[in-house]
């Protein structure tokens, strides 16, 4: 079972005036929370946007993170979506990209 222990960081989504995923802005972010010692990194949480970003995105990001941080921390994705039923559904996906861990938010 994961138990989370030590620092987690909650990493906000970098969006560029285009409303694309700024994905230098959020590499730099990264390679700044990695050298700060934190443990695990959460994205697309609430600070990430998750409500905001379609799936392809949330796991372009999920993907960029888990090339910055390659395996130094923990990596949790955040979901916030209307129910629990449509992050569990792509889990599987998440898995393959690297993620250790979903945090569900279920808003409404």
């Amino acid at each position: 079972m994961y138990r989370p222990t030590g620092v987690i960081v909650s990493c906000v989504t970098p969006v560029a005036a285009d409303e694309q995923i700024d994905k230098k802005a959020l590499r730099r972010e990264l390679r700044h929370l990695r050298t700060c010692g934190v443990d695990r990194i959460c994205i697309t949480g609430s600070l990430g946007e998750s409500n905001t970003l379609a799936l392809e995105e949330r796991m372009q990001v999920n993907g960029i993170v888990n090339e910055e941080i390659d395996g130094r921390v923990s990596l949790v994705a955040g979901s916030m979506q209307r129910s629990s039923a449509q992050p569990l559904r792509h889990s599987a996906e998440l898995k393959e990209v690297g993620v250790d861990a979903l945090r569900v938010t279920p808003i409404d």
